[in-house]
């Protein structure tokens, strides 16, 4: 993944195809508080300081920053996909999780990078 001050670019590994146009990479722009007004915060926090992963307010969140519509980001490989939720995470004050529990949801501890 590149970054820059605002922008986090995910190249995609499997692509997509929109119409007659062939996606490699989403770019994903730096979140506004309207972002967050509207497609809610991504993350849910237990109180033991763990996370899991909201996979509804997260599609949300991925769309309004690359400014892909939700039809074209679930056409995404399941890898592409992980690699885009990775790389939102950052911006919300967590790390990517180095491996993702079993039910579908991330979960780590805040700060750990567990």
């Amino acid at each position: 993944m590149a970054r820059d001050d605002k922008t986090i670019t995910v190249p995609l590994k499997s692509g997509v195809t929109v119409g007659k146009t062939e996606i490699h990479e989403i770019k994903l722009r730096e979140p506004t508080g309207r972002d967050v007004r509207e497609a809610g915060v991504p993350l849910i926090f237990s109180a033991d300081g763990t996370f899991r992963v909201d996979a509804q307010s997260m599609a949300a969140m991925v769309a309004r920053l690359s400014d892909h519509s939700l039809a074209t980001l679930d056409e995404l490989s399941v890898g592409d996909w992980m690699r885009c939720q990775e790389a939102v995470l950052p911006f919300f004050g967590e790390e990517a999780p180095t491996a993702a529990p079993s039910s579908g949801d991330a979960s780590t501890s805040p700060g750990s990078g567990d």
